[in-house]
This record gives structure tokens, C-alpha cells and sequence, in this order.
């Protein structure tokens, strides 16, 4: 535990970051209320629509009058929460509105992933305690800022999840004798795989299956920073250099493999960008020395 630091939740600047970039959540999900609503639930055709039980209001309705009723519902939601976002009630219809989103693009046979984050976030900034223009105590600065950290957690736990299951993966692989992310082929053959099967090749995939050399750093490097991510939440001075490096995953997986999964980069500039528990700026050499597995070097050098 010595290389992990708790922030000290009752300062009074990072509660004042905190709440700043707690308001430029609610307008982040604003916008991605409108161009959910424009590029999705206007034109959504799609069939085999089964409705989850959060959706148990829409039975008399057709599946078109549905999605227009859960879009509504999405916007109004969405604007509420960005125009009164030091309001419980306001925090609350936001989560309720993502929520009965979430549920509609889960009841076409597989749950959408692309929300969880928004959805998880919503829930936990419902409990925020409302001390926004008053004589804020101790007591409430540490709730305020637990919450806010809590949100960080749970965005980098989710990313921890996934590097965990690749590296299960990747012991399984070895132990039958296939090829894993050890492979320097790895990321080429996976590349390949992907667009076979799914018909759906990246703009870049050629370029990395026919150099597989330059796609296995990257795969070893997204692979090393979603296992650790939520050890990055105790290295405050690293948080932007993990929303940097989750953001390329992301926009990674959608050159090489065209699988669009850019929902969660919103949230990964607000949190980590400028993260309200970040010290003074430090060298990058100094940052570099903190990273994990490379610190533990450090430490026996020292």
C-alpha cells in the first residue's frame, strides 16, 4: 500500500475542480443526448425488438412510437440534468433518462455496452450532497470529493475488468499452445480475424497486418494500461496520461478494426483531463518513474 495515495478529500480546491467538472458532465451529456437522438432514435428500423422490464410502459406502444417516447424522455433528461445539475431531482431524471435509453438498445438479443459508463456515472453522482453556494463543512467536502473519485473508480475498474480478461486469455492461449498477445503476429492476426468474420476491416488494418511489428507495441501498450488503469486512479499525476492513453484504445479500435466504441471518450476528458487531485505539475521523467512496474525498478534502485 506505500505506493498508493488517498487524496485529501476535504480540500477545498479540489472541491471546486470537482464541481466545475461535475457541471461539464451534465452538459458532455447533453450532447450526447442530441446525437444519440439525431443519428439513432429518429431512424432506428431495426427488428427482432424484445423490451427489457425497464421498458414495461411501452407495451401498448408500436416499436417506432417507442423509440420516439425513450428519445424524448433521453432529451428531457438530459437537458434537465445539464440546466440543474446541482439538483438531486435533476441528477436523478438524467440517470432515468440514460437508463431507459440503456434499456432500449439492450432489448435487440445482447446488452449495449457503449452506455454502461454514462449509466454507472449518472447512478453515482445521484448521491453528490448539495453544497453547491453554501457554507460547505469538512464533512460534506469529503462526501462531495469521495463521490467524485468514486466516479473515477468505477470508470477505471471497468477498464481493469477488460485487461484482466485478456490476460486471462492470454494464459489460456499459452497453455494450449496457440498464439497470444506474447506473439509479435498477435495484434496482425487478430486484425485479420476480425475482418473476415465481420466484414468490417479498419481504415489502417491493412497497414498493420502487413506490418505486424508496429501493431504488437500498441497491443502490448493498451493491454498493459487497462489492466493497471485503476491503479492509475492512486497516481493523481497520471490521470491525464491514462485518459490519453484509453482515449487512443479507443480511437485505436476504430481505425484498425472499425468498431465504434467512442462514447466513453467524453467521459474520459472530463475526469482525467484535469483531474481535481492532481498535485503541482511534475517533470515527465518524474511522472514516467511512477508508473506501474516501472516505479517498483526505481524503488529497488534507490
Amino acid at each position: 500500500m506505500k505506493y498508493l495515495k488517498i487524496p485529501n478529500f476535504a480540500d477545498k480546491n479540489i472541491l471546486a475542480k470537482s464541481q466545475a467538472l461535475v457541471k461539464w458532465f451534465y452538459f458532455s451529456y447533453l450532447f450526447l443526448a442530441i446525437s444519440l437522438f439525431e443519428s439513432k432514435l429518429l431512424f432506428l428500423d431495426r427488428m427482432n425488438f424484445d423490451p427489457l422490464w425497464p421498458l414495461w410502459w411501452s407495451k401498448p406502444l408500436s416499436n417506432h412510437e417507442t423509440f420516439i417516447v425513450v428519445g424524448m424522455i433521453l432529451l428531457i433528461g438530459a437537458f434537465l440534468g445539464a440546466l440543474f445539475y446541482k439538483k438531486r431531482w435533476a441528477r436523478f431524471l438524467a440517470f432515468l433518462s440514460i437508463f431507459q435509453y440503456h434499456a432500449l438498445e439492450s432489448s435487440f438479443g445482447q446488452p449495449h455496452h457503449q452506455t454502461y459508463l454514462w449509466l454507472y456515472i449518472c447512478l453515482f453522482l445521484i448521491f453528490l450532497p448539495n453544497i453547491w453556494g453554501k457554507e460547505d463543512n469538512e464533512e460534506e467536502r469529503k462526501k462531495f470529493n469521495l463521490v467524485f473519485w468514486g466516479s473515477q473508480a468505477m470508470i477505471l475498474l471497468t477498464y481493469s475488468m477488460s485487461g484482466l480478461w485478456k490476460i486471462f486469455g492470454m494464459f489460456s492461449q499459452l497453455s494450449q499452445g496457440e498464439i497470444s498477445i506474447l506473439s509479435p503476429n498477435s495484434m496482425a492476426l487478430h486484425i485479420a480475424d476480425w475482418g473476415i468474420n465481420f466484414q468490417t476491416p479498419g481504415v489502417f488494418a491493412h497497414f498493420i497486418v502487413d506490418n505486424p511489428i508496429i501493431g504488437w507495441p500498441m497491443l502490448l501498450f493498451a493491454t498493459y494500461v487497462q489492466l493497471f488503469a485503476l491503479y492509475f486512479l492512486f497516481k493523481p499525476n497520471l490521470h491525464k496520461f491514462v485518459g490519453l492513453s484509453l482515449i487512443a484504445f479507443h480511437l485505436g479500435t476504430l481505425l484498425f478494426m472499425q468498431i465504434t466504441f467512442i462514447q466513453p471518450i467524453l467521459i474520459l476528458i472530463v475526469f482525467f483531463f484535469d483531474s481535481p487531485f492532481k498535485k503541482e505539475r511534475g517533470s515527465l521523467w518524474g511522472d514516467f518513474k511512477t508508473l506501474p512496474i516501472i516505479e517498483l525498478f526505481f524503488k529497488k534502485a534507490t
